[in-house]
């Protein structure tokens, strides 16, 4: 099995993150959004629940907007709950905030495609 890695298909413009993660009670996930990229996340092996609420309507942030990493963090709760299957996706844009790694007890491996979208 390929280990957890980052591979470059388009430079910086387009990459795939293969991590390995261990999924959290829901009041352990941080909700996040980011300007730049928008995120294709695919969970493999598990499934995984994923919260979503619409970035202009998050009010708490929690750690505020870092450049390097593109990720801004919030302390709101998410307005819509949905299960993504292994092997399935979800999209999120930048508009998209977002709340991966709902699957508590859970250990699996994740593609998070990264499509650069504002430049």
């Amino acid at each position: 099995m390929q280990p957890a890695c980052k591979i470059f298909l388009d430079g910086k413009n387009l990459f795939v993150n293969i991590n390995d993660f261990k999924g959290k009670e829901e009041s352990k996930c941080r909700m996040e959004a980011h300007r730049d990229y928008l995120d294709i996340q695919i969970p493999l092996g598990d499934d995984e629940v994923m919260g979503w609420k619409a970035q202009v309507d998050c009010q708490d942030v929690t750690q505020e907007y870092d450049e390097g990493k593109d990720v801004e963090f919030y302390g709101d709760k998410a307005t819509a709950k949905f299960t993504v299957p292994a092997g399935h996706f979800a999209v999120f844009f930048p508009e998209d905030a977002h709340q991966p790694g709902i699957a508590p007890g859970k250990e699996y491996r994740k593609l998070i495609v990264k499509a650069k979208v504002n430049q």
